[in-house]
C-alpha cells in the first residue's frame, strides 16, 4: 500500500547552483512574504524560512514544475530534530480560524512588556499557518487558486536575537531591504545537516549528473571540509535525475 506521506522531507529550487550552496553552506532561510489574510485583514508579512514538502515522491513531478527541477531530500528524523514543523492549513470558514482571528486582534497593539511578549508568541504560530488554497508567484506570474494543502508543507523558521522577527510588506518590497536582511540570516541562521541525513539529490537531467559529482569532488567547494571521503561516496550515490525518475512514476 502506498504511503500518504513521504519518509522524506524535499526542498527543490530552480538552479544547480543553489543545490550546490545548500551543499556548501547548509540551508539559508530567506524572507517569504506570506498571506495573512486569515487574520481578518487584508495582510501580508515577510518571515524568514525554509519550506519543504513530505509528499510522496510520485507527485514530486507537480511540486517541481512550481520551484524547480533540482532538489534534496533530507530525513524525517533530521526534521524533527531541527525543530520543524508541518504548517497549519486553514480554510476560510474554519472555526480555528475564528479563534486566530480573536488571539490576533487580542494581542495586537498592546504596549506594555507582558502584552508585547505575548504578541511575539502568537506571531510565533502565525507564521506556521497557511491558507487552504490562494495566489503564488511562480517564475515571476501570479499564479491564483493554489491548493496549498497538497504541498504537505514543513518550515523551518528560525528564531534569532540578530534577525528581524517579521517584515511588512511595505519594507520586503522596498528595493535593498530583502537583501540585507537575507545576509544577516545567512550569517546568523544557516541549517546545517550530515551527510546521512540526505536520502535524495535531484537534478533535473541526466547530463547535469557530471556536474555535480565535479563540484563535489574539487578542493574549491569547500564540501571536503564538511564531509568525510566516505561520505562524498555515499552522497554520490544519492545522485537522482528527474529525467530518468519520470520514466518509472
Amino acid at each position: 500500500m502506498a504511503r500518504p506521506k513521504s519518509q522524506t522531507l524535499f526542498h527543490f529550487t530552480p538552479k544547480l547552483d543553489y543545490l550546490k550552496s545548500i551543499l556548501k553552506d547548509g540551508f539559508h532561510p530567506r524572507y517569504c512574504l506570506e498571506d495573512m489574510s486569515w487574520s481578518g485583514k487584508n495582510l501580508s508579512n515577510a518571515f524568514p524560512m525554509v519550506c519543504f514538502c513530505d509528499i510522496p515522491l510520485g507527485r514530486v513531478d507537480l511540486h517541481v514544475q512550481q520551484y524547480g527541477n533540482y532538489g534534496i531530500g533530507m530525513s524525517r528524523s533530521w526534521a524533527v530534530r531541527n525543530r520543524l514543523n508541518p504548517v497549519i492549513y486553514l480554510s476560510e470558514t474554519s472555526m480555528l480560524g475564528d479563534s486566530f482571528q480573536s488571539l490576533n486582534s487580542e494581542t495586537l497593539g498592546v504596549n506594555n512588556e507582558t502584552m508585547s511578549e505575548t504578541r511575539r508568541q502568537f506571531l510565533k504560530i502565525a507564521r506556521n499557518i497557511k491558507p487552504l488554497t490562494g495566489s503564488m508567484r511562480v517564475k515571476g506570474v501570479i499564479t491564483n487558486n493554489i491548493d496549498f494543502y497538497q504541498e504537505s508543507e514543513w518550515r523551518y523558521l528560525p528564531d534569532h536575537e540578530k534577525i528581524s522577527f517579521f517584515m511588512s510588506a511595505a519594507k520586503w518590497n522596498k528595493a535593498g531591504s530583502v537583501e540585507e536582511a537575507n545576509n544577516i540570516t545567512f550569517e546568523y541562521c544557516l541549517l546545517g545537516f550530515n551527510a546521512d541525513d540526505i536520502r535524495y539529490l535531484f537534478v533535473e537531467r541526466d547530463g547535469d549528473i557530471p556536474d555535480l559529482i565535479d563540484f563535489m569532488q574539487s578542493s574549491g567547494s569547500g564540501l571536503g571540509k564538511r564531509f568525510s571521503g566516505d561520505d562524498m561516496k555515499i552522497l554520490q550515490t544519492r545522485i537522482v535525475s528527474l529525467e530518468s525518475l519520470a520514466q518509472d512514476l
